[in-house]
């Protein structure tokens, strides 16, 4: 079975999934992050992710913090200053886009590449390796016949992170389309907005959820050994998806 690494909001959800899971992340409030206008994705205070984290490391668990933007000057050193808090309270380790933040954390704490980062290729894996990376999340729009290369190549250098394809499988490309800072409605689930190019609209395809599930089933055939649920959904729904997840790997 597959390594579960789901995103908690709360205090509670981290009760509730403990024996169900291997890791948790979180965002927090204070710390832009790919779901910044999402305020119920986000924990609401440096405290009460101390109280989570302690929590976690109770039962062992690995828990991370997803500083997963490219972050402007006049953020950086408050950002800092908050990681750095949380690392000596316990924090296992940080889900990243930005460079400099793979180059200041190398070598100090576990840093996970983000699927906003865009890794499409050895490339770009090899390229974030050398920078630290040590787990990389695939984009969700890479197919497991494109990423069979990239993987094989990789597997004994570094591991590799999907996401539950049937609940996070946006129609365009995480973290490039901007669509998601919207304050509105719009969701990886729902979005219709279409890509623009030459003057011409295009929307990605959206496989079904049976294609999706078998997505799960061979990215587990090549060797990927961490699968991610995302921040939102309620308790019930993350547990229907912990249940399904079992079943799809074992």
């Amino acid at each position: 079975m597959m390594n579960i690494l789901i995103g908690i909001n709360n205090l509670k959800e981290a009760m509730e999934f403990k024996n169900d899971i291997q890791e948790f992340y979180f965002g927090l409030g204070e710390i832009s992050n790919h779901r910044k206008w999402y305020k119920n994705l986000n924990l609401n205070s440096i405290n009460e992710a101390r109280e989570i984290i302690k929590f976690a490391n109770s039962f062992n668990k690995k828990i991370y913090l997803a500083v997963n933007e490219i972050y402007e000057e006049k953020e950086f050193n408050s950002l800092l200053k908050i990681v750095k808090d949380l690392l000596e309270n316990g924090l296992s380790g940080l889900i990243v886009r930005d460079i400099r933040l793979l180059n200041i954390f190398k070598g100090k704490t576990f840093l996970i590449l983000s699927t906003t980062a865009t890794t499409f290729n050895s490339q770009s894996v090899n390229f974030y390796k050398q920078l630290g990376a040590e787990r990389i999340t695939l984009p969700c729009h890479l197919m497991p016949s494109e990423a069979k290369e990239i993987i094989t190549a990789n597997n004994n250098k570094i591991d590799f992170e999907i996401f539950y394809f049937p609940h996070e499988f946006c129609r365009n490309i995480d973290g490039i389309c901007l669509y998601h800072t919207f304050r509105s409605n719009i969701t990886a689930g729902n979005c219709k907005y279409p890509l623009v190019a030459k003057e011409k609209r295009f929307i990605m395809p959206l496989p079904d959820i049976t294609s999706r599930e078998n997505f799960i089933k061979e990215y587990k055939k090549l060797g990927v050994k961490y699968l991610k649920i995302p921040r939102d959904g309620e308790i019930k729904e993350k547990k229907e998806i912990i249940k399904k997840i079992k079943n799809l790997t074992r």
